[in-house]
């Protein structure tokens, strides 16, 4: 990696995918020189399968082979926005009070923000705290829709709202714009952009950092960077040797009531399974940029 205190982790999270990393380029390679604390680049996939890193080769070069991956890791609530918010607080879901992703009381951002302190002493508080340069870059929690409101400690906000690839719009440190349909426009290369842009301006403040990135992929819709279209035509959906499976005697009443699927249910989920992972590409360009841009 060419960093000795840069932090390296591989972390799953249920559905989703937790990378930290501290980058092999000559930027982060700077940034470590000119500081003695650890720099953090935190990317958190939405909606990611463990399997699926499979088909992002660049990310286990990098992190895999050049840094730590854990076979067996769990946490406490492995659904989105509990999830989030126990990364925001590290507690597990009943301090923090967000067990699901309906914006209510218990759920989402309301609930993120109704329940404790928890948007003033978080993560990204206490590291600003410490003196490092903070930046969101992607989602924050399940409806944060359409606001200007930056939540306090940190230094860069460009939180995304919708879960659109294109023609979308974000809160760029409390100001809202727009990214239209242009190729330019994606959003997992926007968010690769605005990251790059962060680190650079972080070291040329020679302060450390903490980047906590967050992009869509490869959640649905799917929608792959125009340059990823049928880079994995035909690709195949996992199907474990229950998948379909007619004789089911010896399985609970409710999985007995469920009709096998169709030829056109199996076509549309290996379809759906294609889209996912030509998304990955772009994510795994997010990781790795070097060997792409």
């Amino acid at each position: 990696m060419g960093m000795r205190r840069t932090v390296l982790l591989l972390l799953s999270v249920a559905l989703s995918v937790v990378l930290l990393s501290g980058g092999s380029s000559t930027t982060f390679r700077e940034a470590q020189a000119i500081t003695a604390k650890p720099n953090f680049v935190f990317i958190l996939a939405d909606d990611m399968r463990k399997d699926d890193l499979t088909y992002m080769p660049k990310t286990l070069s990098l992190l895999g082979d050049g840094g730590m991956t854990f076979s067996n890791a769990y946490v406490s609530n492995g659904l989105c926005c509990p999830a989030r918010a126990t990364i925001m607080r590290g507690q597990y879901a009943h301090n923090t009070g967000v067990w699901d992703n309906v914006n209510d009381t218990d759920g989402g951002w309301q609930g993120y923000k109704s329940n404790g302190n928890n948007e003033t002493d978080n993560v990204a508080t206490r590291l600003r705290n410490g003196g490092y340069r903070t930046a969101l870059i992607g989602k924050y929690l399940n409806g944060y829709n359409n606001t200007t409101y930056k939540p306090p400690g940190w230094d860069k906000w460009f939180a995304t709202f919708t879960f659109d690839y294109f023609n979308y719009d974000v809160n760029n440190n409390g100001t809202i714009k727009h990214f239209g349909t242009t190729e330019s426009a994606y959003l997992t290369d926007v968010l690769r952009k605005q990251t790059q842009s962060f680190i650079d301006a972080s070291v040329a403040k020679s302060k450390p950092f903490f980047a906590y990135v967050t992009p869509l992929a490869p959640h649905a819709p799917a929608q792959p960077a125009p340059r990823d279209l049928h880079t994995y035509d035909g690709v195949k959906a996992p199907q474990l040797d229950s998948f379909n499976e007619v004789d089911v005697k010896d399985k609970p009443p409710w999985i007995q009531s469920l009709p096998v699927l169709t030829s056109t249910q199996i076509a549309d989920l290996d379809k759906l399974h294609e889209k996912r992972v030509e998304t990955l590409q772009a994510l795994d360009d997010l990781v790795h940029p070097q060997t792409r841009w």
